[in-house]
């Protein structure tokens, strides 16, 4: 994660829902005009076929609202083209688009396949405030703290893991290993509620 983007960034990101449907929209590569996002009903429906999410038709005050938050952050920019005014993010705003999609990286629990998912890592001292943030999400994504720079999860989780390196700039130095059931991990099995 670039350093300089990441001391103008706020320490959490927006919790507004719109907001972050707007961030996620253009994030995702869309060209956005102002004349799509200002309309409820053309709205609802990107976010509905991009997001899978749903946004009711009231939501138009939300929406001015949010794109003057976003320009007052410095997260997006419009331009002129021809007739049309097109929104795009700004630099700062894609990092604050990663953030916001690693913020809602999660993992999804799946039959047990009695394999043990290792995520090990070895950050140098330098590198000390991303090892931290990498640690808090690990535990945040329901990873168990095995030992000090090893978590455990018997889901697949390898893409998962590889956007947190990639975002964290930590590729180097994690590892995904994946291993058969071992002596002694029936406290994994009971932490995972898993069926042995």
């Amino acid at each position: 994660m670039n350093p300089t983007i990441n001391n103008h960034l706020p320490t959490k990101t927006t919790n507004n829902t719109t907001t972050i449907q707007i961030i996620k929209l253009l994030g995702l590569g869309l060209v956005v005009s102002a004349a799509v996002l200002l309309s409820p009903t053309l709205l609802s429906k990107l976010v509905s076929h991009y997001l899978k999410q749903k946004v009711r038709s009231n939501d138009h005050h939300k929406v001015v609202k949010s794109l003057a938050y976003l320009k007052r952050k410095r997260f997006i920019a419009y331009r002129n083209q021809g007739a049309k005014t097109k929104i795009f993010l700004t630099h700062l705003g894609l990092a604050h688009f990663k953030q916001v999609m690693v913020n809602s990286l999660s993992i999804t629990p799946q039959p047990w396949d009695k394999q043990w998912r290792l995520v090990l890592f070895d950050v140098p001292e330098e590198h000390k405030r991303q090892r931290h943030s990498l640690r808090r999400k690990l535990k945040q994504m329901g990873l168990y703290h095995f030992q000090r720079s090893v978590f455990v999860c018997p889901y697949e989780c390898q893409k998962e893991i590889q956007l947190l390196a990639e975002f964290y700039n930590l590729n180097e130095y994690v590892y995904t290993l994946t291993c058969a059931r071992f002596p002694n991990d029936k406290s994994l099995i009971k932490h995972f509620k898993l069926h042995g």
